[in-house]
């Protein structure tokens, strides 16, 4: 599983109908793929919301409050 060919040479690219989501990009590997996300997304399929507010909690000043969006 995972090549092709005469000889088993060619990779076969697990891409096509992939789950990633949200901008994710695909990346083929030898029978499997995975999702690189977009820095606001997360998780196998980047389906999973980053929380800005978590990863920075001093990101606002002068008394503002941070929301997740």
């Amino acid at each position: 599983p995972g090549f092709t060919g005469q000889n088993c040479e060619e990779n076969i690219d697990d891409c096509p109908g992939n789950n990633c989501k949200n901008g994710g990009a695909c990346v083929d590997g030898v029978n499997t793929y995975n999702c690189r996300c977009p820095p606001e997304w997360t998780g196998q399929y980047c389906t999973e919301d980053v929380d800005e507010c978590q990863l920075m909690p001093n990101a606002c000043q002068n008394g503002g409050t941070c929301h997740n969006t």
